[in-house]
């Protein structure tokens, strides 16, 4: 039996393993803010000056890895494997290293608008969003067959 062809991800999906991914960054910056304390005696990170700033690169940078590095390796996050879609480049192979940090950036572009920016993929043709566009990469789904 062949595989049933890869085609854009729906949004519902996007928006799931985003969910699902989201879940897991939250707990990785638990554990790196963990490994904090024994610099800061204790104390939570100040809320404002350079420390707090330094803190939300820390935590910023530590997202980025996470994406980027799933991305170029298998092209799928935990929680894209979850919802059975991945992030290609235009041969159908996972993104290369600057493919995927563009992706990523414009990425949370679209997330800073609670994801509106997300739902113009309705209107392309191809169904790719800002950052697939950008990053001239897709996000694909391959759906499941009896």
């Amino acid at each position: 039996m062949t595989p049933a062809p890869l085609s854009p991800a729906p949004i519902w999906r996007r928006f799931a393993a985003f969910a699902y991914d989201a879940i897991l960054v939250i707990a990785v910056w638990m554990a790196a803010t963990l490994a904090l304390l024994p610099f800061t005696g204790g104390e939570a990170v100040p809320a404002s000056g350079p420390w707090h700033l330094a803190y939300q690169a820390y935590l910023s940078a530590l997202a980025a890895l996470y994406f980027i590095g799933f991305w170029v390796k298998t092209g799928q996050t935990p929680g894209m494997r979850a919802w059975s879609i991945r992030l290609t480049d235009g041969e159908g192979e996972p993104p290369r290293l600057k493919a995927a940090a563009i992706h990523f950036s414009v990425g949370l572009l679209v997330m800073l608008t609670a994801g509106l920016l997300l739902l113009l993929a309705h209107r392309d043709k191809d169904k790719r969003a800002l950052h697939e566009k950008a990053a001239h990469t897709r996000i694909l789904h391959r759906p499941v067959t009896k």
